[in-house]
């Protein structure tokens, strides 16, 4: 009798853990979190919004990436209640849209690529009547793709001060590329030794490399890119 019960009190205390570790409702109050999943919810929870909200609210990933937001349902009183959404951990950083139901906030809204901290902030107001239902938004952590530019660093022979090279029928040409990498220290690390190199050498042959060399055995002028 005593083992079953014992039996019974585990299975009960592992049911228990398990709901609480996937439901995460996060409801906006005055303050900043730092996490990269559960719900967003507006200051009413699953309920309408009070009255006279005044509330400035900011998500922070609990480590790298830029906080995402997709948000299912909007529903606040046009011309009277207002979502404010700054990309940034306080309302100095740049806006990215003011929202009511003249114009919804549907879809997905995230942080920059060069928002530093990778969180958003949103500030939201409401008057003393019509109360609606709010919103609702699942949050996630990204990291999208850095904007590299890709960068000559050499060629031999020298080119011109027109970017040309003139040589002889059936000469080789040496390139040297790089890749210049602005968004590096804000929310990526990336260099030479992870990025994909391809030259288009213009008369149909291609390589691939930070270093390459090519034969031209046709007389012409060639685009390398």
């Amino acid at each position: 009798m005593n083992n079953s019960l014992h039996r019974i009190l585990l299975v009960l205390i592992f049911y228990v853990s398990t709901i609480s570790m996937f439901s995460q409702n996060v409801v906006m109050t005055n303050g900043t979190v730092n996490l990269c999943s559960g719900t967003f919810l507006d200051p009413g929870g699953t309920g309408p919004y009070p009255a006279f909200s005044n509330t400035q609210f900011t998500i922070c990933p609990n480590g790298s990436g830029l906080i995402q937001l997709n948000f299912t349902s909007f529903d606040v009183e046009a011309g009277w209640d207002f979502l404010t959404v700054y990309d940034g951990p306080n309302t100095t950083s740049p806006t990215l849209g003011t929202y009511d139901n003249n114009v919804p906030l549907l879809g997905t809204v995230g942080a920059t690529a060069n928002n530093a901290s990778g969180c958003l902030t949103f500030v939201f107001s409401s008057d003393f009547t019509v109360n609606l239902n709010g919103w609702e938004a699942t949050i996630s952590c990204t990291t999208p793709c850095q904007n590299v530019q890709a960068n000559l660093v050499s060629t031999s022979p020298t080119a011109n001060a027109n970017n040309e090279i003139k040589i002889c029928q059936g000469d080789q040409v040496s390139f040297v590329g790089s890749g210049i990498y602005n968004q590096n220290g804000t929310n990526y690390t990336q260099s030479d030794a992870t990025s994909t190199f391809d030259w288009d050498f213009g008369d149909g042959t291609t390589a691939t490399g930070t270093n390459v060399s090519h034969t031209f055995p046709n007389e012409g002028a060639y685009f390398v890119s």
